[in-house]
């Protein structure tokens, strides 16, 4: 089978000022010796130190244990030597056991990525001559949070090895993001050519950046049909994430205090099935640089 690479990359930004800012010095293999599928992306605040640099890639440094995945509270995870930031990354695995009806391996993807990115959604299409496999996710930064963003594709070798192309796309806010969003596509083709057939296959991973005011506290509120305070519940980011709901529960408030005396609140409706759940994603304050996304899953 033939293989023909195309890397495509696509920029929608709601607000962007290009600036430039100095990096660090990185160990760097020439140019054309990874040779790997689109997999990831990394968000950092870290560019390319040199020109000469530009185009080169970095591999990847994989800790943890095989099997384990940072979703499921595993520790494998990849780095990349003097890069700081946010690792977005897919991996392919094929499962011990083949199809039952076909025989052949079975192939699932894992996210090993860092724990902040929520909202991870994943799409299929398929046609005739054509596959594409779309994968989106986001990144909460806090609204103040002013640093230039560097965007650098992720690949992943047939050996299971990950590098990192030194062609980072630069976006960034002035003055910080506030409540905008700022959204870099990378998107890579491949023709395919087997038994005088051709075809294509397309991978596409969109990360969404977007700001928000740090959760000092937290209070979710459970409420009756009728409007009936039933409980209040404070909610810390050590707490567990199940949050038990009476059968006298209609709706539940979740009420976020911010630093500045501000009260948000988000109304979550009760899971219409009993084996249904039912939540949201808190964004609590973590320094002054980071926000630590907690997910509080109703349960009935």
């Amino acid at each position: 089978m033939n293989k023909t690479k195309r890397v495509l990359y696509f920029i929608t930004l709601l607000t962007l000022t290009i600036s430039l800012t100095s990096g660090c010095q990185l160990a760097v293999s020439p140019s054309g010796s990874g040779s790997g599928t689109l997999c990831g992306a990394l968000v950092s605040w870290q560019d390319v130190d040199s020109p000469d640099d530009m185009g080169k890639i970095l591999n990847g440094t994989i800790t943890g244990t095989e099997g384990e995945d940072s979703s499921s509270g595993g520790t494998f995870r990849v780095s990349f030597p003097g890069m700081e930031g946010y690792e977005f990354i897919l991996r392919t695995v094929t499962e011990s056991d083949p199809d039952p009806i076909t025989g052949e391996e079975v192939s699932v993807t894992d996210y090993i990525g860092s724990p902040d990115f929520t909202d991870i959604q994943y799409a299929v299409r398929t046609d005739e001559d054509e596959e594409e496999n779309a994968v989106s996710a986001r990144l909460m930064v806090p609204a103040d949070f002013d640093r230039v963003f560097y965007l650098y594709p992720v690949y992943e070798r047939e050996d299971g090895t990950y590098y990192l192309l030194l062609e980072p796309a630069r976006v960034s806010s002035s003055g910080g993001l506030g409540s905008a969003t700022l959204s870099q596509s990378f998107s890579e083709t491949l023709s395919l050519s087997e038994s005088g057939k051709e075809s294509r296959s397309i991978v596409s991973i969109s990360i969404s950046i977007t700001g928000t005011e740090g959760v000092e506290t937290l209070y979710l509120k459970a409420f009756s049909a009728d409007d009936r305070l039933l409980s209040t519940e404070e909610i810390s980011p050590g707490s567990h994430p199940d949050y038990p709901i009476s059968r006298d529960t209609a709706y539940v408030i979740a009420e976020e205090h911010l630093a500045d005396g501000r009260i948000r609140r988000v109304a979550l409706n009760r899971p219409e099935q009993e084996t249904e759940y039912g939540g949201y994603t808190c964004y609590f304050a973590d320094g002054p640089d980071s926000l630590l996304p907690v997910e509080i899953q109703l349960t009935p």
